[in-house]
């Protein structure tokens, strides 16, 4: 695992053990996504899930556009994983 390094650079090296972890990785998070989807539907509010979702990533990515010729963006993954708890819902 000390390869797992999501650079095109690393992945080109990657074993196939690495792959499978990716795709269990990639199975897992759309499968996540897809059942919370299912039960902001059922109860009627994945429309503000939604409007949540978009909010927050255009947050990010729109200043990386605007921006892209001096500055740079970097997210550290607690962020990412803060943005996750927030459109979770308990």
């Amino acid at each position: 695992m000390k390869n797992f390094s999501l650079s095109p650079a690393h992945m080109k090296t990657w074993p196939i053990f690495l792959w499978i972890v990716l795709l269990i990785v990639i199975v897992f998070i759309l499968g996540s996504a897809g059942y919370l989807f299912y039960l902001y539907a059922h109860a009627g509010l994945w429309w503000q899930y939604l409007a949540l979702t978009v909010g927050i990533t255009l947050f990010f990515t729109l200043p990386t556009i605007i921006f892209k010729k001096t500055h740079t963006l970097h997210m550290h993954h607690y962020t990412v994983g803060m943005i996750l708890v927030a459109i979770i819902g308990y």
